[in-house]
């Protein structure tokens, strides 16, 4: 089931839909800025034994080159880039 989040409480929130996913993890959001915690658990998901089909949809591509390198060594993980997404 799909969730909209505010502002208040997103980290957490975020955080308890990424450890709750069990068959497909979808992330759309414009900016994509991840805490440490956040990836780790991202990492975990996207793991081929996690049989959790991983897709992380993002708008803004204003990534810092580390951001971009961490992106990208997620094989497992259908990344999208959409210009128009806000």
């Amino acid at each position: 089931m799909a969730e909209f989040l505010t502002t208040k409480g997103i980290t957490y929130r975020l955080e308890e839909i990424i450890k709750s996913a069990e068959k497909r993890l979808v992330i759309i959001s414009p900016y994509l800025k991840l805490d440490k915690h956040t990836k780790e658990l991202l990492e975990e998901k996207a793991n081929p034994n996690s049989n959790v089909n991983v897709c992380i949809i993002y708008g803004k591509n204003d990534l810092k080159r580390e951001e971009d390198t961490w992106l990208k060594s997620l094989t497992s993980v259908e990344i999208r880039f959409r210009e128009s997404l806000h």
